[in-house]
């Protein structure tokens, strides 16, 4: 349990996203400030636009806690935007864990924050 999440954060910050999918089911539940969607295709496009935004961008789960399949991590994002913003924030990711994949993912992040900084602000 604990290493598939600490794998999510290695492949996110590494930029794997074949690795990162694998950690998926396919029917994943995912639910962000920005996306709500089922299904390990529709996801994709999310975490495909990260290298589009950021030169830099590291994803550091401070905190895991695990009970049963879920997993609740509290994560200090750093990065830098393609337009030279500096971006840091606070945010958390909720999993659950089924028969070895993330069955569903729910991230919670100052969306306000991230579009201001994204645009440059």
């Amino acid at each position: 349990m604990e290493e598939i999440v600490k794998n999510y954060f290695k492949y996110v910050n590494d930029e794997k996203l074949d690795e990162l999918f694998d950690l998926f089911d396919p029917d994943v539940d995912f639910k962000s400030p920005t996306l709500n969607v089922k299904g390990l295709e529709n996801i994709k496009p999310f975490y495909f636009s990260v290298p589009k935004f950021y030169d830099e961008h590291v994803d550091d789960p401070l905190e895991i806690n695990i009970s049963g399949n879920k997993a609740a991590t509290f994560i200090e994002f750093t990065g830098k935007t393609k337009k030279g913003s500096d971006v840091h924030m606070f945010a958390s990711d909720w999993f659950e864990i089924v028969n070895g994949k993330i069955k569903s993912l729910h991230i919670i992040f100052d969306s306000a924050y991230l579009s201001k900084a994204l645009a440059g602000g």
